[in-house]
């Protein structure tokens, strides 16, 4: 586990980011892909759970590693960055799930505009203008 404790060094000395931020943008990019890779909406609950899972294995690999250092679990601070990790997409499920904040109004719409006569829009199937 040297290499994800390593890897993780790493990603905070190149962004300039804290743990704390660099849990929460990893769960927002990860819920976003999730998000996109299955074809679920913001309000379905699988994206957010995925990535409650995904923030659980990572504190699984963070515990395994200071194990392997020889160094005792902070059950706090794990509990800490699992929820740094989940809270915004879990926010966000919910808002959209039980609010109609992300929901389009039709009057929201800007309406379709008209092709202009002679358009290639007026050409028929045949060939002949409409």
């Amino acid at each position: 586990m040297y290499w994800y404790m390593d890897f993780k060094t790493q990603v905070v000395d190149a962004t300039g980011f804290s743990m704390d931020a660099l849990h929460v943008h990893v769960g927002m990019i990860a819920y976003l892909g999730i998000c996109v890779v299955l074809g679920r909406k913001a309000f379905h609950w699988l994206p957010a759970f995925l990535v409650l899972l995904l923030a659980m294995a990572g504190e699984a690999m963070d515990l395994q590693g200071m194990w392997s250092l020889g160094l005792a679990a902070n059950v706090p601070e794990h509990i800490h960055d699992i929820a740094n990790t989940v809270f915004l997409p879990a926010l966000i499920t919910l808002v959209a799930r039980y609010t109609t904040l992300f929901e389009r109004n039709s009057g929201d719409e800007t309406e379709p505009v008209a092709p202009a006569a002679g358009s290639d829009a007026d050409i028929g199937e045949t060939g002949d203008l409409a």
